[in-house]
């Protein structure tokens, strides 16, 4: 995710959009405090005792505790023991809301807490462990007349919980227990505008119903529900917040998909909180209002749930993607053991969340703290969903740690870098720390309001104003989390100086190293060091290292150039995404006229295997594998060496013993004094002859020609070479030759072009095969052609396409191979207008050059960078030219005879070339 918005942000510009997110948050926690009234409201009822005369209690029949249809009421228990009234014909009655009050809509939920008033009596008093049966049923109505209709009805177990704090004595009977409050009822959608609830507390002796529970005085109930004020605040803060938050996910993808690249593991998952955000403020609440949506809390729950769960699983993410020498990155599997714990502990809560609030969806008088099996159960979830959440803390902590130890690390080793590579870590230093700065004072915030609400009397004064605590702490709070995903969005979205016409002089530089490339002609190596360029002594050209990418330019005399990007089988991640920088950075500094190439180890183009004579050389490790590099002009040095191939030398170092030996190739035994060229007795004469040339490049240059060469044959190895290599095993036998290229598949492609047009960088079919037309290349686009069954993809640049276009060409032709699901072996050449390669125009039928030789009159030229004037050729004057007469041979102007001649002399034959002109 190189390149984010925040690191490309001057201080001013960061300050700027710092005091905006401030004020929009002060703004949010002053709608609550300010505007919105408190959160919720409690109403206090006092259950009325109605007497039931019906000899069957019949449960269509509702009592009212007021009204014209009042029910027959009793003032206390004693008036009932006196009347002879049993404790099964009483109800307890409560309307709610008050009389001539109408609930609304806008309250969302009712919650309704019951508390016992029981009075201490020496005959009678609560037994260990009592439990209360209730019988309770809840019906409604819409208006004053109507008849009540049934909602639900259960018959419920609750623990009685009390304390009597003053002795047991006859002198204190009739004080009254304290007991705690136990939770009745709880309805998610507050529909119709009256609700009736009737208890009874049945007694049955014998099976022990309600026994020993102490002599109930009164029932009080605590009616809680949401404050319509605050509601409609609530519903505006989501209306206002979704586009705002959607508006910022498109933006934010659509210049993700900008890039030429594929999007980055981080930036799925910034887009993913995003989604999460966006699910949350979706105010689907407003149908609450029309709708009796009874499970609205059950799915609160679930959105708040999935949105912590994103935000958790980010936090670990980007502090993943921040371990700067890490290797296994942009996978999401990488993490799983730091993921797994939220998720395990998520679905957890979510089983908990259902057999509680699911449950309320058919019986709102349900409680998983009811009875000792599902408060065990419940805890039993909780306890799990902790120790996942501590699993998670300790990861995240860890990684913390791990990222802050690397940072004071790198930043040693900034000074020592580039220009480009230090701006390049500044940058993920600056926007690590500047997250994990936000998200502490968010985390802060998040806690410390908490603690205020809960220890505050909900409001404070503030002059004339009240300050409502509460609504202040959820909107804030609300508000903050909203402006925290919006400004991950914006800040760590890609900055347009990784797309735009405009390129960045932080991501596009001048490197040191780029100074002195392309002055004179040949070639220069540098190998990727720690993310910088060192360049290689060309003593040790040839010689590349499993483990490390390399960066080669290759200068003609027009001058023309050819940038080959190598990248061994072993090389991390991090490496071959520096050497696509730097060589994106080298064809800039020439103008984008340079022919580019990506080589594989084991699958280079034959304009690389060109540059090597004497071969190339494999070794094993490289800088960011942790292997040493083995010094080669040691005089104990010991490598050995496995030559292979005909036309084109490839030399591999392998692990030093007799089992990496075969009967049917040439092998180096490299003993850093001593070479010795073992030849296997089924090994062809070609292979011995370049077997030669890499042990003669190792002598002359490796060891400047201070070691000595010796010529060995399989089964007359001398004892230095036993000694190194222990007791000689048996020679494995020949394996078969180089894999043969299928050459009917090179004719074989298809064309596409790339346009950013429609914003997006895309590719569309020009032709489906070969042979193409060269009138199909505009030069105002840049094109791919397909030749993945040759493992060879081209890349064609027009030199009147736009500047994006052309710098993303290597890019998009390594998401071309992606999404073809090519080998990542497959090689890319791009390729500037004017610098095709014969490879690429044998897929034309009609190609022709500028300036194209098509006669001596006719002049060609390469990588010129003058006008080149055509005149007419006279070669019966060349001949006058007298440099140009010895350099060929000229006898003459052409006019007479040329006698030829041979003369032998000790041994050698030369050839005598005489003129003989006409006579007079």
């Amino acid at each position: 995710m190189a390149g984010a918005i925040i690191e490309n942000m001057s201080t001013k510009k960061l300050v700027i959009v710092g005091v905006i997110l401030l004020l929009f948050q002060a703004f949010s926690f002053m709608v609550g405090g300010l505007i919105a009234p408190s959160p919720t409201t409690a109403i206090h009822y006092m259950a009325t005792k109605c007497v039931d005369n019906a000899k069957s209690h019949s449960q269509s029949k509702w009592f009212m505790p007021w009204g014209p249809n009042q029910c027959h009421k009793i003032r206390d228990f004693d008036e009932a023991t006196a009347k002879r009234i049993e404790a099964n014909n009483i109800v307890f009655a409560v309307h709610i809301p008050m009389p001539n009050k109408e609930m609304s809509p806008w309250f969302q939920f009712i919650l309704v807490i019951l508390q016992f008033d029981i009075a201490f009596k020496m005959y009678n008093q609560i037994e260990d462990g009592a439990v209360v049966t209730v019988d309770v049923g809840l019906a409604y109505r819409d208006d004053g007349l109507s008849e009540w209709t049934e909602m639900a009805h259960s018959v419920e177990l609750r623990k009685l919980n009390c304390n009597f704090t003053t002795p047991k004595t006859i002198d204190n009977e009739g004080r009254y227990y304290e007991c705690d409050l136990m939770p009745l009822m709880e309805i998610g959608c507050v529909f119709h505008k009256y609700y009736l609830l009737n208890i009874r507390l049945p007694v049955i002796e014998r099976k022990k119903v309600n026994v020993g529970i102490g002599e109930i005085k009164d029932i009080r109930l605590v009616g809680i529900h949401q404050n319509g004020g605050f509601t409609k605040v609530w519903f505006a803060m989501k209306t206002f917040l979704t586009p705002s938050i959607l508006i910022i996910m498109i933006w934010y993808w659509r210049r993700i998909t900008m890039m030429s690249r594929p999007p980055v593991l981080l930036e799925k998952v910034i887009f993913a909180l995003g989604i999460s955000m966006t699910f949350i403020n979706i105010p689907v609440e407003w149908f609450s209002v029309g709708f009796e949506w009874t499970w609205m809390l059950l799915f609160g729950d679930i959105r708040q749930g999935i949105f912590y769960a994103m935000l958790l699983s980010f936090w670990i993410i980007f502090c993943g993607e921040h371990l700067m020498d890490q290797t296994e990155r942009n996978r999401f599997s990488v993490y799983w053991k730091q993921v797994g714990p939220i998720v395990f502990g998520s679905f957890c809560l979510f089983i908990f969340d259902m057999c509680e609030r699911g449950v309320l969806l058919t019986n709102p008088f349900h409680s998983i703290w009811a009875s000792d099996v599902r408060t065990e159960l419940a805890m039993a979830f909780i306890i799990v969903a902790g120790i996942c959440a501590c699993l998670y803390f300790l990861f995240l902590c860890f990684m913390v740690f791990q990222v802050f130890r690397n940072i004071s690390g790198k930043r040693t080793s900034l000074p020592a870098m580039t220009k480009a590579r230090p701006l390049h870590y500044e940058g993920l230093i600056f926007r690590f720390k500047f997250l994990m700065l936000v998200t502490l004072a968010c985390a802060a915030m998040t806690v410390i309001f908490f603690i205020i609400s809960q220890v505050n009397e909900g409001h404070w004064h503030w002059g004339d104003y009240t300050v409502q605590v509460n609504s202040a702490f959820f909107t804030g709070i609300y508000g903050m989390w909203n402006l925290y995903v919006f400004a991950l969005m914006f800040l760590y979205a890609p900055s347009h100086e990784c797309y735009g016409d405009e390129q960045s002089s932080v991501i596009m530089v001048i490197h040191k190293e780029f100074e002195a490339a392309g002055k004179e002609p040949g070639l220069m190596i540098w190998r990727i060091e720690n993310m910088d360029l060192k360049p290689v002594p060309k003593n040790f050209y040839g010689n590349f290292y499993t483990g490390d990418a390399y960066l080669l330019l290759y200068t003609t005399r027009a001058p023309s150039y050819c940038i080959h990007m190598w990248l061994g089988e072993e090389c991390s991640q991090d490496e071959s995404g520096a050497a696509a920088i730097f060589s994106a950075q080298l064809d800039n500094y020439f103008g984008g006229k340079p022919v580019q190439y990506r080589e594989v180890q084991n699958y280079e183009s034959l304009t690389f295997q060109g540059y090597f004579k004497s071969g190339i050389k494999y070794k094993k490790g490289g800088v960011a594998s942790g292997f040493h590099h083995v010094v080669t002009n040691e005089a104990n040095a010991k490598c050995l060496l496995h030559v292979k191939g005909r036309r084109v030398i490839r030399a591999t170092e392998v692990d030093f013993s007799w089992a990496s030996f075969n009967k049917g190739d040439c092998f180096i035994v490299d003993l850093g004094k001593d070479i010795y060229q073992w030849r296997g007795s089924e090994c062809n004469r070609f292979e011995t002859v370049k077997a030669s040339q890499v042990a003669i490049d190792i002598c002359d240059n490796e060891r400047n020609g201070r070691a000595k060469l010796h010529m060995v044959e399989e089964g007359a190895e001398p004892q230095e070479i036993i000694d190194a290599l222990g007791p000689k095993t048996t020679i494995a036998p020949a394996t078969p030759d180089d894999e043969k290229v299928d050459t009917c598949n090179r004719k074989k492609g298809a064309l596409y072009m790339i346009s950013d047009a429609t914003g997006f960088m895309k590719t569309s079919v020009v032709a489906q095969s070969s042979p193409f037309k060269q009138a199909m290349l505009s030069l105002e686009e840049c094109y791919i052609l397909d030749n993945g069954v040759d493992n060879n993809v081209f890349v064609w640049k027009g030199q009147n396409a736009n500047v994006a276009e052309r710098k993303a060409a290597m890019k998009v032709a390594q998401h071309f191979i992606k999404e073809k699901n090519y080998s990542s072996k497959t090689q890319i050449q791009v390729l500037p207008a004017g610098g095709e390669t014969t490879l690429f125009k044998q897929f034309f039928s009609d190609w022709k050059d500028k300036d194209l030789t098509t006669g001596p009159t006719k002049a060609y030229t390469i990588g010129r960078i003058a006008k080149v004037e055509q005149v007419p050729l006279d070669a019966s004057t060349l001949h006058s030219n007298k440099a140009m007469a010895a350099q060929h041979s000229m006898v003459d102007d052409g006019s007479g005879k040329v006698q030829a001649g041979l003369e032998e002399h000790t041994g050698r034959a030369r050839c005598l070339c005489l003129p003989h002109r006409p006579a007079g």
